[in-house]
């Protein structure tokens, strides 16, 4: 989120100060995991690393997508797109 709490995804422009890996492999869960997104994270940046491994840091998934409307008040997210995954 920026300064006034409005969701900031990644592009071209701000990748560089946000950036400390990437992630690939991305895809819907199967399963007891279909309801979730996965995808393999690649962390480069050494103090990064040292969060996650000592548990000071969890991670959330930042995707776009479409929505399709089941029934009157209730919709389906499709066409999943994964744009980051943020250290929390």
């Amino acid at each position: 989120e920026d300064e006034n709490g409005d969701v900031r995804l990644v592009n071209p422009e701000n990748w560089k100060e946000l950036a400390v890996g990437h992630l690939q492999n991305v895809r819907r869960g199967t399963g007891e995991q279909s309801d979730l997104m996965l995808a393999d994270l690649i962390v480069k940046d050494e103090s990064a690393i040292q969060l996650i491994e000592d548990g000071l840091r969890e991670v959330s998934c930042g995707y776009d997508a479409e929505y399709e409307q089941t029934e009157p008040g209730k919709a389906e997210q499709v066409d999943i797109t994964g744009n980051h995954v943020a250290l929390v």
